[in-house]
Order: structure tokens, then C-alpha cells, then sequence
């Protein structure tokens, strides 16, 4: 069979090795502590997607990762990776449930907030007590790197609810979409 030679343009490919992350599956998240005043830093470098997770997960939707997990309370929780430890663009994903079977409470492109540098990501999620939750921060972009990780319980404004709706009027209201 003749071949014929095509000249497609150039190209750069670069190959690393990074040691698998203790935490880049389900089974494996690390426990957040709520509240905490530091953030607990990670890496995405060298994560593996937990694919079996994620398929039977009720979104379909994930990546390769860091997985962490942390137990509701009844109260609105936010997990940020707003951070000054975060050098690359994360996204995150909130679920609860099982690992074999988890479904999906917040997550990546409906629910996730920008930081002002536009690397970390933010995510407000409501719990149920005594329900873990699990949180898979990966990248946006396919560029892995180090990240801090937050999780704190929220307090919502009074009018968050429908029926506590502020009436408008003619003249401008000043107010704040924050939590």
C-alpha cells in the first residue's frame, strides 16, 4: 500500500510523571475539618479520575482530581479554593451519597463562582445532618497544580427565600448577591 507523506504543521508534546494522589478516588477523600481557619492544601498533579464514581454518579460529570468529604449539618455550606495556596484554574464538584452511587448537589458549571484572580472556584451547597458530602476539585483547563480548600458554613441573607422577597420601587436598590 503506497503512504503518502502530509506536513500538518508543528507541534510540542510534553510527557510528566507525577506519583498518583492518595486521594484521586472516592474511597479515598480526606476529611475537611468545617470551618477550619487555614486552608487544607492539595495538588491535582498526578490524579487519576475515579471514572466508576463518576459514571454511576446521578450528573455524569467529574474529572480527574483531589476528593475530600465532609459531614452536613442542616446549613448551607461553601467550598472555595480561593486561595493563595491555588496556582491553576480549579472547578469543583459537590455529591453526596455513596461512592458506588452518588448524586450530584452542586457542581461545576451551574453552581461554581470565579475568585478575583479567576483560578479558584466557589460552590454553595445545602446539607442534610448527618450526610457526608463529597467534594472533587480538578481543573478547568486540563492544567494541573496546587490548590487551598475551604469549607464553611454560610449564613444567608434574611430575603434568601422567595416569600421574604424585597418589593421593588421606582428608585435603585443597593443590595448584595454574596452567600
Amino acid at each position: 500500500i503506497e503512504a503518502t507523506q502530509y506536513d500538518a504543521g508543528s507541534f510540542q508534546m510534553n510527557v510528566m510523571y507525577n506519583n498518583r494522589l492518595p486521594n484521586d478516588q472516592c474511597e479515598t477523600a480526606v476529611t475537611v475539618e468545617l470551618d477550619a481557619v487555614d486552608a487544607l492544601t492539595g495538588t491535582t498533579s498526578g490524579a487519576r479520575p475515579d471514572t466508576n464514581a463518576i459514571e454511576n454518579s446521578s450528573c455524569q460529570a467529574g474529572g480527574a482530581g483531589a476528593w475530600h468529604r465532609v459531614t452536613g449539618n442542616g446549613s448551607v455550606f461553601q467550598a472555595s479554593t480561593c486561595s493563595s495556596e491555588t496556582n491553576h484554574s480549579t472547578r469543583i464538584q459537590v455529591y453526596s451519597g455513596e461512592c458506588e452511587k452518588l448524586a450530584c448537589d452542586g457542581s461545576g458549571n451551574e453552581n461554581n463562582a470565579l475568585c478575583d484572580d479567576n483560578n479558584g472556584s466557589v460552590v454553595n451547597f445545602k446539607t442534610k445532618e448527618g450526610t457526608e458530602y463529597y467534594i472533587l476539585v480538578s481543573s478547568r483547563d486540563g492544567e494541573t497544580g496546587n490548590f487551598g480548600l475551604r469549607v464553611t458554613e454560610t449564613q444567608s441573607p434574611w430575603n434568601d427565600k422567595c416569600k421574604n422577597a424585597i418589593p421593588l420601587r421606582d428608585d435603585t436598590l443597593m443590595g448584595s448577591t454574596v452567600q
